[in-house]
């Protein structure tokens, strides 16, 4: 997760910077993909503390909480990427589609308990 909030520190530094047009459209895909995964790297760090049994909060609040980036992530994807192109499952598609399944199963999850 902090290596994701570097990245895109690194990348909105290279854009201040004054980039070539030609990597300008790059680096701004780049920070979207920072901006989407953070939220769901959030959602993982959680959901995983509470499957090992760690983490130093309440289990449901972790589960919530989790729950609640994923959605966060699948929403970003969705703004970010509307009309994905990558017929097999590739970044984007993934992005859009793995966060949705993940609060799916977070909520699930919290059903059961």
């Amino acid at each position: 997760m902090d290596l994701n909030t570097r990245g895109a520190e690194q990348v909105q530094a290279a854009l201040a910077a004054g980039p070539s047009p030609e990597a300008k459209d790059d680096l701004m895909f780049l920070a979207t993909l920072f901006h989407v995964y953070q939220p769901l790297l959030q959602a993982l760090r959680d959901y995983h503390s509470v499957r090992a049994e760690e983490g130093g909060r309440d289990p449901h609040d972790l589960l919530r909480a989790a729950r609640q980036n994923a959605q966060e992530a699948a929403i970003r994807a969705s703004r970010a990427f509307p009309q994905p192109v990558d017929p097999v499952m590739g970044e984007i598609r993934s992005l859009r589609t793995f966060p949705r399944q993940l609060a799916e199963a977070i909520g699930s999850w919290e059903k059961a308990e």
